[in-house]
C-alpha cells in the first residue's frame, strides 16, 4: 500500500476522498434560509420558521410560522416587546 507524502494518507482512500469532494462540487447548494434575529431559524423538516426564547434560564419554544415576518410579531409578542428598537 502507498502512501500520500504529505498526508499520509493510503493513495487509495484519498482518490475517494477526491471523488467525493468532486461529486459535492457538482451538486447544486440547497440554500437554508437563514434569520438575522436571534432565536428565529429555519426548521426544514416541516418548512417553516421556528421561534425559541430563554425563560427561566430554560429553552421554550414558542412556535413555528410560515412566514419570518410571523416568526418575528410571536418573539416580539413572546418577550413582551411592542415598540421597534432602532
Amino acid at each position: 500500500m502507498s502512501y500520500d507524502a504529505l498526508t499520509n494518507i493510503p493513495d487509495e482512500l484519498l482518490a475517494d476522498i477526491e471523488q467525493s469532494f468532486a461529486r459535492a462540487a457538482q451538486k447544486p447548494d440547497k440554500a437554508i434560509p437563514q434569520s438575522n434575529v436571534s432565536g428565529i431559524s429555519w426548521d426544514s423538516s416541516v418548512q417553516k420558521w421556528q421561534v425559541r426564547i430563554w425563560k427561566h434560564g430554560k429553552q421554550k419554544t414558542i412556535g413555528r410560522y410560515k412566514l419570518e415576518s410571523d416568526a418575528i410579531a410571536a418573539k416580539r409578542k413572546a418577550l413582551g416587546l411592542t415598540e421597534i428598537k432602532k
